[in-house]
């Protein structure tokens, strides 16, 4: 209850706002296993971004509290 609070009165998002998707940067393609490594293992098949691809991928973003992105690093 609180958090929807805090989110209600700083009002990120509209509900009813009209809003077009800005164009120019085309989004960084997400790599998968080819379906032939797919059907002989149970391991996740979607690679996910590298770090470079991700902090570009997140500087595609205009308004950044309606879509959050993160890149991190595993240490």
């Amino acid at each position: 209850k609180i958090l929807e609070k805090i989110i209600g009165e700083l009002k990120p998002f509209d509900i009813n706002e009209k809003r077009r998707i800005p164009g120019g940067v085309k989004r960084t393609p997400i790599k998968h296993d080819p379906p032939e490594k797919r059907k002989t293992n149970f391991e996740e098949y979607t690679k996910g971004f590298t770090k470079e691809e991700a902090i570009f991928e997140a500087s595609r973003c205009l308004r950044c509290y309606r879509v959050v992105t993160f890149a991190y690093d595993k240490q």
